[in-house]
């Protein structure tokens, strides 16, 4: 089962239906979760991106679930570089900003936020940028601190990124001004 589930995901494509099917067999066999989890994580192993696109799917629908991979996340996430894996990373930031059930502890979030202002600052795909927003926005709730420098980056990059950057930069603002 575990060898399968490699092989489809090597085999799978970026379009949405394939990663949802997958998607729903790891949500159907929650013991498969751990090695997703694993292959997403390892940047050596070349489908890792597609891992992270189908863990991104299974944290939207179980953000609960999140919880169990707080730590390892955290100590993976600096190391994934492909663009796709990082856009699914930034999300799975953001929805563990959003999660007021299970906050993970202070070390943990800390580094989350960390991370988040690294990929604001660093990357230079757009989604992944705005994902990092919305849960740096989002951790600013619990720590004042970072509403200053969000605002700050936000500012000085405004007018280097496209239209929808710049949208969602004005919603952040926004937000933000209202807090």
């Amino acid at each position: 089962m575990k060898a399968d589930l490699l092989k489809k995901i090597d085999n799978s494509t970026a379009h949405r239906k394939p990663r949802e099917i997958l998607a729903n067999h790891v949500i159907q066999n929650k013991e498969l979760l751990p090695l997703l989890v694993k292959t997403a994580l390892n940047p050596e192993i070349e489908s890792h991106y597609k891992a992270c696109w189908i863990l991104e799917i299974i944290f939207e629908k179980h953000t609960e679930w999140i919880v169990d991979y707080y730590t390892i996340i955290k100590e993976r996430m600096g190391d994934i570089s492909h663009d796709g894996a990082l856009r699914s990373l930034t999300k799975i930031a953001m929805f563990i900003s959003e999660n007021k059930k299970n906050q993970p502890d202070e070390e943990i979030e800390l580094a989350y936020i960390e991370q988040c202002f690294l990929w604001l600052k660093n990357l230079d795909k757009v989604a992944s940028k705005v994902y990092a927003m919305y849960a740096l926005k989002n951790f600013s709730k619990k720590h004042q601190w970072i509403k200053n420098e969000l605002v700050f980056i936000i500012e000085k990059d405004f007018n280097s990124f496209s239209s929808a950057y710049q949208a969602a930069a004005k919603m952040v603002l926004k937000a933000l001004a209202n807090a």
